[in-house]
């Protein structure tokens, strides 16, 4: 893998591990201010990372943890332009309801690189599906 696809894909762990960490100001970080995304279940768009900041903040109330974990990518990188398609596996917590809803979306992304470092110019988040658990204290023998 070259650096320019390793430093691209950096992005997307900088993003699910900021979500994970409630860390909002990273999670708008993630974006360029001119960037448009799309989130499947809201009605965006969202133009700028401190939109998507916020949505997503909104829309995880209740939520007690997150785990993102990336899955298969795709990048493509040309010049300081990037096209990355991934898909990722999504875990939501949820104390009070006793649940875990477990996510499967795929994201469609361009990203930029200025001053060094990428950033989304665009993003669209497509739920694939989704399964609902009961929450169990974990055992370790």
């Amino acid at each position: 893998m070259t650096d320019d696809k390793f430093t691209a894909l950096l992005l997307l762990e900088r993003y699910f591990a900021a979500i994970d960490a409630r860390d909002w100001a990273t999670v708008s970080d993630c974006f360029t201010h001119d960037s448009v995304s799309s989130y499947g279940m809201a009605a965006g768009p969202f133009h700028g990372g401190k939109a998507v900041a916020e949505f997503i903040s909104r829309t995880l109330e209740g939520c007690d943890s997150t785990l993102h974990a990336l899955g298969n990518w795709v990048l493509k990188v040309e010049g300081d332009t990037a096209l990355i398609e991934s898909h990722a596996v999504v875990s939501l917590h949820f104390s009070a309801k006793g649940l875990v809803s477990t996510r499967g979306i795929r994201y469609r992304d361009t990203a930029r690189r200025a001053d060094g470092r990428w950033c989304f110019t665009g993003r669209v988040h497509e739920p694939l599906w989704q399964v609902d658990s009961p929450t169990v204290t974990p055992r370790i023998n």
